[in-house]
């Protein structure tokens, strides 16, 4: 089959998408090249209706009920995770993970701008144990994040050779309003990256992106219950209409290194990544779509199912690749 696809221009680091509750726009994250200094809009919008995108705009009003009350207003973003959910009175809420100026989950409330979508920062939560990577919504009303990278556990060592080592340098994190941070006994993997949570909240379905592994935590038995095994590096992972999770990821761990070290900084190559479908049900997965190197800087991060298409996007590229479904097997 002759794949066909198009390209979404307008962004600076779309390491995230995810869908508004009316399925008309994406949001889509802006990470900083070096994790730090934004470059650009925080947050950018795609309308589905004829792919055209643009900069959200963010309206800071702090309000009471949403994360630490002790949080500030950031003086920039640096998004990376996000996640989109209904609170218990019906206004739509953005987490967003932030690396600039602070490691942070930001909250925000989503509002209808015309024909579109603004934000307003309601609040955050600021994390100081490592590096923070994806975050989802709790029905208690708070959040759980993985940890990418642990400070304690990475100590005097080179983070970078620690991460590559294999060594189970990250975490998942809860954080809930009466209780504040707390770590989830027993889900330490190697570079914990992008999170989802079951309907009923009580399993974690989380990537470790140096394994290339899905690993589904109950938070009853606090433990790992399944793991499902990737032929590449799980990053982002979504959910579609039928539940399923959509995962993403490059093929070559080894190749993306050797070329980030050589470039001293982010591989901004294009390169070859995959996307595979996994079953919550049965933790199986089936191939979706593959990508030769050319179509994406730095290869995918992230793809979510979208009616009858795919957007894909990478956390150094500054485009979105739309894959119609007619070319996913």
């Amino acid at each position: 089959m002759t794949t066909t696809h198009t390209h979404i221009h307008g962004f600076t680091g779309p390491e995230d998408i995810v869908l508004t509750p009316d399925g008309t726009h994406l949001l889509v994250s802006a990470l900083p090249p070096d994790f730090v200094n934004p470059t650009g809009p925080a947050l950018m919008l795609v309308d589905l209706a004829n792919d055209r995108t643009r900069p959200v705009k963010i309206h800071r009003q702090p309000e009471a009920g949403w994360g630490d009350p002790a949080c500030e207003p950031p003086t920039e973003f640096g998004t990376q995770g996000l996640h989109v959910s209904k609170r218990p009175d019906g206004r739509t809420q953005l987490l967003a993970v932030n690396h600039a100026g602070r490691e942070s989950v930001e909250m925000f409330e989503l509002l209808r701008e015309g024909n579109g979508y603004e934000a307003v920062w309601r609040g955050a939560v600021v994390f100081k144990g490592g590096l923070l990577n994806d975050v989802v919504a709790t029905p208690e009303g708070g959040f759980i994040t993985t940890v990418m990278l642990d400070h304690e556990l990475v100590g005097e060592r080179d983070p970078m050779a620690y991460m590559f080592s294999g060594a189970k340098c990250g975490y998942v994190a809860e954080w809930q309003t009466q209780t504040g941070w707390k770590r989830l006994p027993g889900s330490e993997a190697a570079l914990n990256n992008g999170v989802q949570l079951s309907a009923d909240g009580r399993f974690v379905w989380f990537a470790a992106w140096i394994s290339g592994e899905v690993l589904e935590y109950d938070r009853r038995a606090l433990r790992i219950t399944r793991i499902a095994n990737l032929p590449f590096q799980a990053d982002n992972l979504t959910v579609d209409s039928h539940g399923d999770l959509i995962v993403a990821g490059i093929d070559d761990l080894d190749d993306w290194r050797e070329r980030t070290e050589a470039a001293g900084g982010p591989c901004q190559d294009e390169l070859a990544f995959s996307v595979a479908r996994l079953d919550p049900a049965t933790f199986r997965t089936t191939p979706l779509f593959h990508g030769d190197a050319g179509l994406l800087q730095g290869g995918a991060s992230v793809a979510l199912a979208v009616g009858d298409a795919l957007y894909i996007g990478s956390y150094t590229g500054s485009r979105l690749l739309k894959v119609a479904a007619r070319n996913v097997s």
